[in-house]
């Protein structure tokens, strides 16, 4: 591969950022670009801008701020970096980088408009006035400099002076439809959609085809109460030949709902309108009292579905959408299932339906809601009368690609309501016998294994490429990264996806010895199921053993009970439930070094888990996040005296956590709460404001964890369920800690293995000596701490009391923050650790097995 192959992938890049809408693609192509270039600062600076369009902004100014590394005094990084920062709302930094850019380059006319959004946002409406005008005059051709200096006086109160603005454009682009169509929504802002409307129409008439352009007629007309001329410009824009026949379903669903609520507010008869239309009716129907006309109206919306929509995918998805609405908004499952909107017997059909690929037919549970925000009633009687049936028809059929997606929503969703240990095996005890027994019945008809000794390892696993990598995904290559002198005993190491991966990943492993096998990359068997024919074939390599590692319940039954290997070992990175009678052996993460722990009364051999991370994940340098961490402190601090947090899934937050929360907050009327996840679930959200705390507790998003971990005062550990890998972070980040003794934590997290260190109960002599150093304190100060730097409590009770004791005396933050750096320093940063004990316990394993 060469710099010319770098170039190449650049360049695929930049046309699939150009051709809009394939942002990853893009990102793709230019992190294979950098793979191959480091240094190139050009494929840098166009990530930057794919992260940007994907929202990932903090990845976005990162990648900008690395450009600029690379070319100082670049002014388009500079640039790109402002427009990171003001699509993030942080316009003090924007208005910062950008005055830096035109001092580089002051004919930037782009970077004057945004920083005329910047000084709007920041109320400096003068200059702000002033940088508009400058990008308008700068580049007098271009539509855009004009709307937004339109836009700017129509909000600060001069709609003439806007109205003045916008008479320009056009005259530059008479024949272009999105200019006029531009000037439609900056006319809409000075003078209203009435005045807008027929700017919007003549855009239309130079652009029938304009799809934005019906969507924008669409919203005048309903701003303007003409409901059923709406409705007959939402069936127009469904005809495009290319609109409804080419989109997603779920880019769909603006459409469906528009044309309901236009129906409902021109109280059009709903068995009139198309079939499409119907899930937009979810109000009308919440609008009915309960009972027959409720049942009769969802009836005939039903009834009459996919009759035209000429898709019969098109009524599950949304029906399925409705009656998620329905139940969000307080019906109980049976009241749903009662109104017609959910025939459960279609939905089982449309799972059956192999015409359709998998993720097509998968997909229908997301569009039901069947995800951590819903409740876990409405989880649980979908996974009840839903969900395992249809898995249990999958695996009959062996259509295990199916069976695999419904186990893993499952996994996401009603598994983890609560995220307990019974709450998991509850789930597996209902889902895992119709793989085994499958398992068993064609090994039936496999005959025996290749005659041993067998050669060779496979690591199996789910998901093992994410943007940007998953946790498990950077721990298994810094596993296998590190084999050493384990790596010729156990030749050749192979990782088993189950899932397609890039060449990029594939090159990867290869790099470190390992060869990636996934389902499209093998030929095929007698099975024509792409999962089934993976498991086949890497029975038919003659290996020494596998490892099934966190794979999903059903699949370890499915692929042990098949026999694919002399021996066969699970590895689990959170729960213990998984029970198949056809592993031969255990292990975990959890530990500091190569122990062993029974767990429920069986042995399971743990591994320390690998943290060490960074070099497979580029981060800002310690300094920038300590700046940043301190703006976003500062803002907190204006309005609280103590900033607690727990940065984890949001699942893991139990009501018997909340409880404590409760408490803490209840006695520092001070101190806030953050709390993290890709979304907010509304049943947490509600149990906050029952415990009278939710205008404290707040929710922060998807966040840089290294960075958050900078913010908190103290973090407080969730139970029973602990964190892992960020409270790895908390510590590096020298920040407080409060633990919290259960049976998942005294086996998964750090604070278990710090306390069974301390106790004597695991670890060497001299791990035991250095662990009770640290937490004296005597490696950071002369003097040794009156009660151990470590909070780890067994009650309620004494969990709230320790974080008090913390809130109470930053002293004792300062020192316990320390004495967790100097822990996590010494314990948990070492590579080579993980490895050693992992491959260590499968030599035993292996040994023990054959003899």
């Amino acid at each position: 591969m060469s710099e010319a192959d770098a170039e190449a992938l650049h360049q695929a890049g930049v046309t699939a950022l150009r051709a809009g809408g394939r942002l990853d693609e893009a990102a793709g192509a230019l992190r294979n670009a950098l793979v191959l270039s480091p240094g190139h600062a050009g494929a840098t600076l166009d990530l930057a801008i794919a992260r940007r369009g994907q929202r990932r902004f903090d990845a976005s100014a990162e990648l900008c701020r690395r450009a600029h590394a690379l070319q100082p005094g670049w002014s388009d990084a500079l640039y790109h970096l402002g427009r990171a920062h003001s699509a993030a709302e942080r316009s003090g930094p924007a208005e910062r980088v950008l005055r830096h850019a035109l001092a580089a380059d002051p004919s930037m006319a782009p970077a004057w408009e945004w920083l005329g959004q910047a000084r709007r946002r920041t109320g400096d409406p003068t200059h702000a006035r002033a940088a508009f005008r400058r990008a308008a005059t700068l580049e007098p051709g271009i539509l855009e400099r004009w709307t937004a200096l339109a836009a700017f006086e129509a909000d600060h109160g001069h709609p003439r002076l806007a109205s003045a603005v916008l008479s320009r454009p056009p005259a530059l682009a008479p024949d272009d439809a999105r200019a006029w169509l531009a000037l439609s929504r900056g006319i809409e802002r000075s003078e209203g959609p009435k005045a807008a409307l027929p700017f919007a129409e003549r855009a239309l008439h130079l652009a029938p085809d304009l799809s934005e352009g019906h969507r924008q007629r669409i919203h005048f007309l309903c701003q303007l109460d003409r409901h059923q001329d709406a409705m007959t410009a939402c069936l127009a824009l469904l005809r495009l030949p290319n609109g409804a026949a080419r989109q997603k379903e779920t880019d769909r669903a603006p459409i469906f709902w528009r044309l309901g609520e236009c129906a409902m507010r021109a109280d059009i008869d709903v068995r009139l309108l198309p079939d499409d239309a119907f899930a937009g009716l979810a109000e009308r129907l919440l609008a009915l009292p309960p009972g027959q006309e409720r049942s009769a109206t969802a009836a005939a919306i039903l009834n009459s579905a996919g009759t035209k929509s000429g898709s019969d995918a098109v009524p599950h998805f949304l029906g399925a959408m409705l009656a998620r609405q329905l139940a969000n908004a307080g019906w109980t499952p049976d009241e749903v299932e009662r109104a017609g909107v959910l025939p459960l017997q279609d939905c089982t059909r449309f799972f059956e339906d192999e015409a359709l690929p998998a993720p097509t037919r998968s997909a229908l549970l997301p569009a039901l809601g069947y995800s951590v925000p819903s409740s876990r009633a409405w989880n649980g009687w979908l996974f009840e009368r839903l969900v395992r049936p249809a898995i249990e028809l999958a695996v009959e059929r062996r259509d295990i690609e199916m069976a695999h997606r419904l186990v893993t929503f499952t996994q996401w969703s009603f598994m983890v309501q609560p995220h307990t240990y019974e709450q998991a095996r509850l789930c597996y005890e209902r889902i895992a016998p119709p793989f085994r027994a499958l398992g068993h019945r064609l090994r039936a008809g496999l005959g025996p294994l290749p005659p041993a000794p067998g050669r060779g390892i496979a690591f199996f696993m789910n998901t093992v490429e994410t943007d940007p990598p998953f946790h498990l995904e950077r721990a298994v290559n810094i596993l296998l990264r590190n084999a050493g002198p384990w790596r010729e005993r156990f030749a050749p190491i192979h990782l088993v996806a189950i899932d397609d991966v890039s060449d990029r990943f594939r090159d990867a492993y290869a790099a470190i010895g390992v060869t990636v096998l996934t389902p499209d990359r093998l030929p095929p068997t007698s099975s024509p199921d792409r999962i089934l024919n993976l498991a086949l074939r890497v029975r038919e390599l003659g290996l020494m053993g596998v490892v099934f590692l966190n794979c999903v319940e059903g699949l370890v039954d499915l692929f042990a009970g098949m026999g694919i290997a002399p021996v066969q070992l699970f590895m689990s990175a959170d729960f213990f439930h998984i029970d198949s009678p056809d592993v031969d052996g255990l292990l975990t993460f959890g530990s500091l070094g190569k122990w062993t722990n029974v767990i429920g009364g069986r042995t399971w051999r743990s591994v320390p888990f690998p943290f060490a991370y960074k070099a497979l994940l580029p981060h800002p340098a310690e300094t920038d996040l300590e700046h940043r961490a301190h703006a976003i402190r500062r803002g907190l601090l204006d309005r609280f005296d103590v900033i607690l947090g727990s940065i984890g899934r949001p699942e893991k937050l139990s009501s018997e956590f909340l409880e404590a929360v409760a408490r803490l907050l209840h006695a520092n009327p001070k101190a806030c709460f953050l709390w993290f996840g890709h979304q907010e679930p509304p049943a947490i959200r509600r149990a906050m404001e029952e415990r009278g705390i939710s205008d404290r507790c707040l929710f922060q998003g998807w966040v840089d964890t290294q960075l958050y971990a900078r913010v908190l005062d103290i973090h407080l550990d969730s139970f029973p369920f602990p964190t892992g890998v960020t409270m790895v972070e908390v510590m590096l980040a020298g920040c407080a800690q409060v633990w919290m003794s259960s049976a998942a934590a005294d086996q998964l997290s750090i604070g278990g293995s710090i306390e069974r260190l301390m106790s004597g109960a695991a670890g060497t002599a001299e791990e035991q000596a250095v662990c009770r150093r640290i937490f004296s304190g005597q490696t950071f100060s002369g003097d040794a701490a009156e009660e151990p730097l470590f909070l780890f409590s067994t009650t309620l009770d004494g969990y709230c009391e320790s974080a008090q004791r913390l809130i109470d005396d930053p002293a004792l933050r300062a020192r316990l923050g320390q004495a967790g750096r100097a822990f996590a320093e010494c314990f948990v940063l070492d590579e080579t650790r993980p490895s050693n004990a992992l491959f260590g316990h499968l030599a035993d394993m292996i040994e023990a097995k054959s003899q």
